[in-house]
């Protein structure tokens, strides 16, 4: 079980202790903390980690204030302090300490009934990735496994480039297409001639397009 299904405004404290009545184990796609990450070197390199990885894989949670054994969440270690500017410090870490940055990283924090909060942090799967941490000169790349995170060999290395090449050439063909049919009257809903000059798609690459500075006049 996972909370990935889940939109993260959505999740709860029922969602939380359904994971530890159904004895969800670290995997793929979440991971559990019991204490929030310190402020030193070592401690940012950690969670810098930890969401790079997620990010070069299939994306996930990273659940803070949960403690597990064996990967097992087994109850909450809730943190006490203000929740707003934690989430706010993590994000802030998550921006500045990779290259590219993480486009669509959130954070949420869940109360519990005893007091203080549980902090999720939900990483979308990188579309212009690979993520490397470029903190104090890391220039480290880490995935993941249902075992956890790992450093990718030169070959799996590669293919984390060749992968993330080939999503940006789809979603480019794919926009391209679109507005070539917009153009051409074929939409499925059809715009007077006098509004086909500009169109919107939606999809989840437009943090990439604008990185790309994508023209329009490549479509006349």
């Amino acid at each position: 079980m996972a909370l990935t299904n889940i939109p993260l405004s959505e999740v709860t404290h029922a969602h939380l202790d359904r994971l530890i009545a159904t004895e969800a184990a670290e995997s793929l796609h979440i991971e559990y903390k019991s204490q929030t990450y310190g402020g030193n070197d070592e401690q940012r390199k950690e969670f810098l980690a930890d969401i790079s990885s997620f990010a070069n894989t299939q994306g996930g949670d990273l659940v803070i204030g949960m403690t597990a054994a064996r990967g097992v969440p087994t109850g909450f270690h809730a943190f006490t302090g203000d929740s707003d500017s934690e989430r706010l410090r993590l994000e802030n870490m998550a921006r500045d300490g990779l290259e590219p940055r993480i486009s669509g990283l959130q954070t949420r924090a869940i109360a519990m009934a005893s007091g203080g909060v549980a902090i999720v942090v939900r990483v979308p799967r990188g579309l212009h990735g690979p993520h490397r941490i470029i903190y104090r000169g890391s220039n480290r790349f880490w995935m993941r496994s249902s075992a956890g995170k790992f450093e990718p060999n030169v070959e799996e290395l590669r293919q984390l480039f060749t992968a993330g090449a080939q999503r940006r050439e789809r979603i480019l063909a794919f926009h391209q297409a679109r507005v070539r049919r917009i153009l051409a009257g074929k939409a499925p809903v059809l715009f007077p001639k006098s509004m086909r000059c500009s169109s919107c798609t939606w999809s989840p690459s437009t943090h990439w397009m604008q990185q790309m500075q994508f023209l329009p006049a490549t479509f006349r």
